[in-house]
């Protein structure tokens, strides 16, 4: 089978104007008090007005606003006709709320606390970006929320919002509550939608947004860093074959590692489940053999579920290796079709006869003890995604590769 994809387009969707991580914002007072605003990239420009003004500058390091320089003079332009300028340095909490301003030589010149929903608790600060680095009107005791109005006395927005953005989410239904009632979390740049994380772009997601698969149950984070490392890592090598694929024609899009994995698996859900399963195997011997296993892949409604056991997170050595592993088997399921059958990576491994006996690989690599098609050619998933293969070498690295193409067009296929 030829490795063609979908040919969806890689063009995007027109954005929302957005500030470019080395984006100042510029704001400027005339002699009336009045604001004006502006934003250019990396340059400072004085905007014409009256004779004398102040203008402020904001910097930005990615989405947080670190510094800010106070121009007075002559237009506010800094350093020339006289004017003088003033450069503070702006520390910020976690929700990037201004609670800290130093000078150039690291000296204090004012501090600010803040109630959970953004009333202030004590002292000033010298930029009115204040609460999560929203605009405070002062005058008012309300922020500007850039859709509408926030009042942190009252914990609420002025005005119901025009979009539910999760109407799934109960706490979303309420048009007026601020960041889902948990404000020591969210926060919410735009004034339509809670968030805890940025993206790569500076964009303003939920943290959960960041994980390509899904997670249910109780997930420690470092083992939730262990199943994306690894689903990085096997998005990154599938990416691969199909940018290099020779079936490439002008015009195909190339495609991210992300964007790899998810046409290969669809969503995956990586759920622990609170038990500590045993197998018992009776032997022909009679004697019975007990064994335990971490983790098993199922596909349940054409979906790709991955269950994990107690005994995965009490050997506290969850690592990439697990979650790779049992993304094999999750592969092996998406090459035949919703239903998961037949597994063509397994009856093609059994076929070569490419293992004379197990696939043993040292330590962590080898996570199985049984000695089949299925988990043979899981670990070698495992190993083809990393490339250890020790000591196997590169034999079973080129026979993964030379048939990683037909069974990724078959995955893809299961996904269309």
């Amino acid at each position: 089978m030829a490795l063609r994809v979908p040919a969806f387009s890689t063009t995007k969707p027109a954005q929302k104007q957005g500030r470019h991580p080395c984006q100042i914002r510029v704001e400027r007072r005339d002699q009336r008090q009045r604001r004006q605003s502006l934003r250019v990239d990396d340059v400072w420009r004085s905007l014409p007005n009256a004779s004398t003004s102040t203008m402020i500058k904001y910097y930005f390091f990615g989405s947080q606003r670190v510094a800010m320089r106070v121009c007075t003079g002559a237009n506010g332009s800094c350093g020339t006709n006289g004017a003088t300028s003033t450069l503070s340095y702006l520390h910020g909490d976690h929700l990037g709320s201004a609670s800290l301003s130093t000078n150039a030589s690291g000296g204090k010149t004012a501090e600010m606390r803040y109630y959970p929903y953004g009333e202030t608790r004590s002292g000033s600060m010298t930029t009115d970006r204040q609460y999560t680095g929203q605009r405070r009107e002062i005058g008012l005791g309300l922020y500007d929320y850039n859709a509408r109005y926030y009042d942190p006395l009252l914990g609420r927005f002025l005005s119901a919002d025009s979009i539910v953005p999760s109407p799934a989410n109960p706490q979303s239904l309420n048009r007026y509550s601020y960041v889902l009632n948990s404000p020591l979390r969210y926060m919410d740049p735009s004034g339509h939608k809670a968030c805890d994380s940025f993206d790569a772009s500076g964009k303003c997601i939920q943290e959960k947004d960041l994980f390509w698969v899904n997670f249910r149950g109780s997930w420690p984070d470092y083992y939730q860093v262990a199943v994306q490392e690894a689903a990085e890592r096997i998005g990154t090598a599938l990416a691969k074959i199909l940018n290099d694929a020779p079936e490439r024609i002008a015009g195909d899009p190339f495609f991210t590692p992300r964007q790899a994995f998810e046409m290969v698996y669809g969503k995956v859900t990586f759920w622990h489940v609170d038990q500590n399963p045993v197998i018992v195997t009776k032997n022909e011997d009679g004697t019975i053999t007990k064994s335990i296993y971490w983790a098993e892949t199922f596909t349940r409604n054409g979906k790709e579920v991955i269950e994990v056991n107690n005994w995965a997170f009490d050997a506290t050595n969850y690592t990439y290796h697990n979650p790779a592993h049992e993304l094999g088997h999750a592969f092996a399921h998406r090459t035949g079709g919703p239903d998961g059958y037949p597994k063509v990576p397994y009856d093609d491994l059994a076929a070569s006869k490419i293992l004379s006996g197990a696939y043993n690989p040292p330590g962590s690599w080898n996570q199985s003890w049984k000695n089949t098609s299925n988990e043979n050619f899981a670990d070698m998933f495992l190993g083809w995604a990393y490339y250890p293969f020790s000591p196997l070498g590169g034999r079973l690295n080129k026979w993964m590769n030379a048939e990683m193409p037909e069974w990724i067009a078959l995955a893809v296929t299961t996904n269309q």
